[in-house]
């Protein structure tokens, strides 16, 4: 009895001791205890959320608090609003509700966003699992205030024609005219892909009411339209649908119209007549060339696209339909042709790289003699000169062909068929020098180029390039860098009449002019 009368005695004096744990105001009650805290208190003391003046479709938020008092866990099993014009609204609760933790609390955002100028009035109620209290209500209540205004101009973009791989660009400006900030809610461009907005055109983007006598806040879109020869279309149309906070007009539709201008095409003929000699003019041939859609006449503009080193042929009219290549060496030539429309569109460039012609067409030049010799070198002072001996002659001997000796007797006496000739002798770079053989005799023929003056190059070395063509075909090219006065590179052998070439490529130094001890 006496431990019964103790243990009675115990748990009375905890009882006194949470109480006084608990202060003197509040005792928590072992279930869950709701309890909510609103923004303001209505003139009757119940609970209020006033959101005052707000532009019209602006929203603005409020957060309604959510107290649990209690021991147990409060469930807030659903919360509804009643409303005119659906001005309050709020974020579902989920399926399960809101759970609040005994001891913490949760908000619950509110939202007003008024549809028109005027008042509105709404009630939130909240219904829990308290079972000491009935569901909560809230009154809400705001004011439409001012109003966002919308100023699009113009109200259709027409690009006109637009050539394929062009770009032309239209400025669509958007302004707010109203009496309250305008948000450009969404910005969404629909209709035919060569239609595309540049630039950031972030949204939701916020311009600002007319305020002092200064204007409001503006933007400006840039469109652009961009045809490509994948266009297929003729005519492109297209759409930019701007919705904004302008209660009037929420959705603004500027159309997009645009034709394509098809671009010319650039054709080059083959040229006819054989193959041409070094020195020979080309004829070219560009007048089937034409425009798709009928922009014509078009206008030309031929060049030399790749030629040999050192080579300097050139266009005789490059503006011309049908001018004429001056080539001046053997070998491989390109030439190029642009065209353009009567509305100066330019043909399609491949890769879009206007350095590369739009046509294009090889031409190969080859010699009409059996045995062509050929030097150049890079550089634009120094003069390199081409020597073909008879196979183990000196330089500069009756045996040697070159700028000194230009037409040796190598072959029959008094036939000048057999005989090499020396054609050009370039004085200050970059050649071509060439030794012409027409019908060389039997025998075998060395090549040597001598490095002959700097002509005051601070820095003279230069690649020289020798090429040997037989009855018209490159058949050896070889290059070697000279830099000193007086070198000599011994470059090749040649015999005929089986046109067998045995390499040398050996550089000579000239013989040192100090003083030997």
């Amino acid at each position: 009895m006496r431990h019964a009368a103790f243990s009675s005695f115990a748990l009375a004096c905890l009882f006194v001791l949470a109480l006084a744990a608990c202060g003197d105001d509040q005792v928590r009650q072992v279930g869950p205890a709701i309890r909510v805290v609103s923004t303001h208190v209505d003139a009757d003391g119940s609970k209020l959320i006033d959101f005052g003046p707000v532009p019209v479709l602006i929203t603005e938020e409020r957060k309604l608090l959510v107290y649990n008092d209690g021991l147990a866990a409060l469930t807030v099993r659903s919360a509804s609003i009643q409303t005119e014009d659906d001005a309050f609204r709020i974020d579902p609760l989920g399926p399960n509700g809101l759970r609040v933790e005994p001891g913490s609390e949760q908000a619950i955002p509110v939202y007003f966003q008024p549809p028109a100028q005027k008042d509105y009035v709404g009630t939130l109620t909240l219904e829990h699992d308290d079972a000491n209290e009935p569901p909560v209500t809230v009154r809400l209540i705001g004011t439409g205030s001012t109003v966002g205004r919308i100023e699009v101009s113009p109200r259709q973009l027409d690009f006109g024609r637009v050539g394929e791989r062009t770009q032309v660009v239209r400025t669509l400006s958007i302004r707010s005219v109203g009496s309250a900030r305008l948000i450009l809610e969404s910005i969404v461009l629909d209709g035919a892909p060569e239609f595309s907005l540049l630039g950031s055109t972030t949204t939701p983007a916020p311009l600002e009411a007319p305020e002092g006598g200064n204007p409001g806040g503006s933007v400006d879109l840039l469109v652009a339209c961009s045809p490509t020869e994948a266009t297929e279309e003729d005519a492109l149309d297209g759409t930019l649908t701007i919705r904004s906070t302008d209660p009037d007009n929420r959705e603004i539709v500027v159309d997009l119209t645009a034709t394509v201008n098809r671009a010319p095409v650039a054709v080059i003929a083959e040229p006819g007549g054989g193959v041409p000699a070094p020195g020979d003019p080309v004829g070219l041939d560009g007048s089937a060339s034409h425009d798709t859609d009928g922009d014509d006449p078009v206008s030309f503009l031929w060049r030399v696209y790749r030629k040999p080193l050192g080579s300097e042929a050139y266009i005789d009219d490059p503006e011309a339909s049908a001018p004429a290549l001056v080539t001046d060496m053997a070998g491989t030539y390109v030439v190029g042709l642009d065209v353009a429309d009567s509305t100066g569109l330019s043909c399609l460039h491949p890769n879009d790289d206007p350095m590369v012609p739009c046509a294009t067409r090889e031409i190969v030049v080859k010699p009409s003699d059996d045995l062509y010799f050929e030097l150049v070198w890079d550089h634009p002072d120094t003069d390199l000169d081409l020597h073909l001996l008879d196979h183990g002659a000196p330089l500069y001997s009756a045996r040697d062909c070159y700028h000194g000796n230009p037409a040796p007797d190598f072959g029959e006496f008094g036939n000048a068929l057999d005989d090499p000739r020396h054609t050009r002798d370039d004085l200050r770079g970059f050649g071509p020098e060439r030794v012409i053989f027409s019908k060389p005799p039997a025998g075998t023929f060395d090549v040597a180029v001598v490095f002959a003056k700097s002509n005051g190059a601070p820095d003279p070395a230069s690649t020289a390039t020798v090429r040997v063509f037989v009855y018209g075909v490159l058949e050896a090219e070889m290059s070697a860098v000279l830099d000193t006065k007086d070198q000599v590179w011994h470059v090749l052998s040649l015999e005929w009449p089986s046109a067998a070439i045995a390499p040398i490529d050996e550089i000579e130094d000239p013989p040192s002019t100090e003083t030997q001890p």
